[in-house]
């Protein structure tokens, strides 16, 4: 009996004990201290961010536009004389120098006319020489007669004036001669087509064997002549001046060119104004290829400026974050001016030594707290 009643005690004993150790203690209390230590972590986290200091600046105002690459001037070389094509020396896109000869036309028949009209007139020529040989010696002869009183005055004379007349005709067959030699050689240039520049064959509609005609041969373009075709709308075709720089940049061959404004059109069609651009190209710039043109239109001199980075959108208004002298943002709405790629003035609310957030600003709000890099 007393055996039992002493296990009794102990296990009520062990269920008191179990009782104080497993008993949930308040929930409510645990959260408040938990929230209560993170709302004081976070009040001391600080958000790293870049700066930069309002200042004055240059503001260049641009107008960005489209236009196409195309050469200053084509060139069609075609046949000058009508036949069979003997050979052809380049394809398309290969590059030649002025003056390569680019194909030739067969001259077989030309060349034996050539030959029988030359020696014709060679043999003209030749006589004529002979006979105004026979005319000099023959006055010579008659004034030694003379001189010796062994001939007339008129026999004298007469030789003289025969004299006269054959060097005036062989003065006429060495001309008829000189005359007929150009010619065939005019001729003999229609049979070979030359280019007339330094350039690209950027067509051909000729072949080897096949009859030519004045519409076969071939187009070359000048190399790295080339002129930008592009257009602005009426807000802006007052602000482009000929002579103007401008910037290129071909996204096909990643490469920014320099330009200069050439020609701009005053008649627009439903208000676009065409504009032509020269450009400085080089041995990768093509015919054709699609260009981004950066025209600068106004400049703002030393007008307030800030990184184009530095701005955020709400709604319609812009507004920066300006860092305070304890390191905490207060939220600034600005009103902006003009803008070029990456700056943009400002015109109200912002002053000259600000400081405004330009990388991290996405992640603040008014008072908070941040850090400088």
């Amino acid at each position: 009996m007393k055996m039992n009643k002493k296990w009794i005690i102990v296990g009520v004993a062990i269920i008191a004990i179990l009782v104080v150790i497993f008993i949930p203690k308040p929930k409510k209390a645990i959260s408040n201290d938990r929230s209560a230590l993170q709302v004081g972590l976070e009040s001391e986290v600080a958000t790293t961010v870049s700066s930069e200091i309002v200042a004055k600046g240059d503001i260049d105002e641009t107008v960005f536009t489209i236009g196409s690459i195309d050469p200053v001037e084509t060139f069609n070389v075609t046949a000058k004389m009508a036949g069979d094509v003997k050979a052809i020396y380049f394809e398309v896109g290969d590059r030649v120098s002025k003056n390569d000869v680019l194909f030739e036309i067969n001259r077989d028949t030309f060349d034996v006319s050539k030959n029988q009209t030359l020696t014709q007139q060679k043999n003209a020529l030749d006589q004529s020489k002979d006979s105004l040989k026979k005319a000099e010696d023959d006055y010579n002869d008659q004034k030694q007669l003379f001189e010796s009183g062994a001939t007339s005055q008129s026999t004298l004379d007469n030789a003289k004036t025969a004299l006269e007349n054959e060097q005036r005709a062989y003065e006429n067959a060495t001309a008829s001669y000189n005359s007929t030699l150009s010619t065939i050689n005019e001729q003999l240039d229609n049979y070979v087509q030359r280019s007339p520049v330094d350039g690209i064959v950027v067509n051909k509609n000729i072949s080897k064997d096949i009859y030519a005609t004045a519409q076969n041969g071939y187009t070359i373009i000048p190399e790295s002549q080339f002129i930008v075709n592009t257009s602005v709308t009426s807000k802006y075709v007052k602000s482009v001046k000929k002579g103007q720089s401008v910037s290129i940049y071909v996204n096909t061959l990643d490469k920014t060119y320099a330009g200069e404004v050439i020609s701009v059109s005053e008649v627009g069609q439903q208000g676009s104004y065409p504009i032509e651009i020269s450009i400085q190209g080089d041995e990768d710039l093509m015919s054709g290829l699609y260009s981004e043109i950066k025209i600068t239109t106004h400049r703002l001199e030393q007008v307030l400026v800030v990184s184009k980075s530095a701005l955020l959108l709400e709604g319609e208004s812009h507004y920066v974050y300006r860092i305070k002298a304890d390191n905490t943002v207060e939220q600034v709405s600005v009103i902006t001016g003009g803008e070029s790629d990456d700056k943009v003035e400002i015109l109200q609310n912002l002053y000259l030594g600000d400081q405004v957030v330009v990388l991290g600003k996405e992640y603040l709000s008014e008072n908070s707290k941040v850090v400088i890099k």
